[in-house]
């Protein structure tokens, strides 16, 4: 969708319930036309910023977005290994270790800053950077690895076909590291936006994985093209 003004798309957002406008960053020109999944991630990542340090607001919207799933799949489990990349502000992480209730390893990474977590491993760096993805398999080690999830983001232009592009290359470098270091039956967890790229990725998914699962969790009702695939079972 396509909002030709600021107002018109606060309008939207309004009547959707959408009411963290305050956390956009000034440098949004709504002069633009801007669409809304660009609206959505520029706020995505703002409160990934601002809410960082904050554990207060570590589950509003991103770490409930993994508790439906995991449930609903029955993901996480003590005694796991389980790796989060672009973790900030934390969410997904605290889920996940409180999942494992001290039992297994959580090791998260995002570029941005994110406060301690109990049971949580942080790396900070850029997973595009062959030193971060270095620096990750070290703290790996040896440990078999039974879930990746991957909530990555680029830094959105509001270019739609740049957003995208840039979009699927974070899930693609995601997917080979799953294919990489995931154990035999190991899950993998990804958000993607539907556009160019898409089907090709769901297609190398689905010949990584026994099962392949579209999920559209609550929090990302509003998102028109935003969703998680969930493979199940890496083959061997």
């Amino acid at each position: 969708m396509l909002y030709r003004s600021g107002a018109e798309a606060l309008a939207d957002f309004t009547q959707q319930g959408i009411s963290c406008f305050t956390l956009i960053p000034r440098h949004l020109d709504f002069d633009q036309l801007v669409t809304f999944e660009a609206l959505i991630q520029l706020m995505d990542n703002a409160f990934r910023q601002t809410c960082s340090a904050d554990p207060d607001n570590r589950l509003d919207g991103m770490g409930k977005r993994l508790i439906e799933i995991a449930e609903r799949d029955h993901l996480l489990r003590p005694g796991m290994t389980v790796v989060d990349l672009g973790a900030a502000p934390g969410g997904w992480s605290q889920v996940a270790a409180e999942k494992l209730a001290g039992k297994g390893r959580v090791v998260a990474l995002d570029r941005l800053e994110m406060a301690a977590l109990p049971g949580v491993t942080f790396i900070q760096g850029d997973f595009t950077e062959a030193s971060v993805l270095a620096e990750l398999k070290i703290h790996l080690g040896k440990y078999p690895l039974d879930l990746v999830i991957s909530d990555m983001s680029p830094n959105i232009t509001g270019i739609g076909v740049t957003d995208q592009a840039r979009g699927m290359y974070l899930a693609e470098l995601a997917l080979e590291f799953s294919v990489e270091r995931l154990n035999s039956d190991g899950n993998f967890l990804v958000k993607v936006f539907q556009g160019s790229g898409f089907e090709e990725f769901l297609r190398a998914m689905r010949a990584t994985f026994s099962r392949v699962i579209t999920r559209k969790p609550e929090a990302s009702r509003g998102r028109s093209s935003e969703l998680y695939l969930l493979g199940m079972g890496k083959r061997r």
